[in-house]
């Protein structure tokens, strides 16, 4: 584990399922960045908020971070 810097403004997104779905989650911070007039600001953060516990790793939850 380690901290990470503070952001004064973040696009956030959870996904769940397996990493083969992470796309999604930048696909929607992409377009509700585009919607709501804001611009990215700095490299993404995935922090994993429930480890997977089934084979398929369709339990993971994932959140996708963005400064904004």
């Amino acid at each position: 584990f380690r901290e990470l810097p503070a952001a004064e403004t973040m696009a956030t997104y959870v996904v769940k399922g397996s990493l083969e779905h992470i796309h999604t989650g930048y696909t929607e911070i992409g377009r509700w960045v585009e919607r709501n007039g804001y611009r990215l600001a700095g490299i993404p953060r995935e922090i994993t908020l429930q480890s997977p516990q089934a084979a398929d790793a369709s339990d993971l939850i994932t959140e996708i971070q963005f400064p904004v």
